[in-house]
């Protein structure tokens, strides 16, 4: 597959247009409602998987930091976004049975310590395959999955 991590949560359109399909139409092939996700609801995948958003955010005087977590079934996509005065950290990931990825950057005050966006832990065919192994449960493509994500994660 080899789909980059970061492509496919940061970039504003991962898709080409012929592939990108609106949430009206995917949404029924995963259990959700027409109007899409709602935080901390649970639904139930068409194949009987668990499905649930969780978004935390913690702000004070030095941080501002939002973790946004997506589980399907056994499956954990992770967004997380660290901000404090010093530094800044953003890290997806995608945890599943066969293991786990991610893929961030460090960005601080003093330049010698940043880091550009790298995998941290595997690789994106690691992350093609997991991808593949959880759209192959809910019969359908990567692109529909990726499609169907929450809009935290476009």
């Amino acid at each position: 597959v080899g789909l980059l991590f970061f492509e496919i949560f940061s970039h504003p359109n991962p898709l080409p247009a012929a592939m990108a399909r609106p949430i009206q139409e995917i949404a029924p092939i995963f259990g959700l409602p027409l109007d899409g996700w709602t935080v901390a609801s649970t639904y139930t995948t068409s194949h009987g998987k668990e499905m649930k958003l969780e978004i935390r955010h913690f702000q004070d005087s030095e941080d501002d930091d939002t973790h946004t977590v997506l589980h399907i079934g056994e499956y954990q996509l992770r967004d997380d976004d660290e901000k404090n005065r010093d530094f800044a950290n953003r890290t997806f990931s995608m945890k599943g049975p066969e293991g786990e990825v991610s893929y961030g950057d460090k960005r601080c005050r003093g330049s010698y310590w940043n880091h550009p966006f790298m995998w941290k832990k595997g690789s994106a065919k690691e992350l093609g395959e997991m991808l593949m192994t959880l759209a192959d449960s809910e019969e359908v493509t990567v692109e529909e999955l990726i499609s169907a994500l929450p809009w935290q994660f476009n």
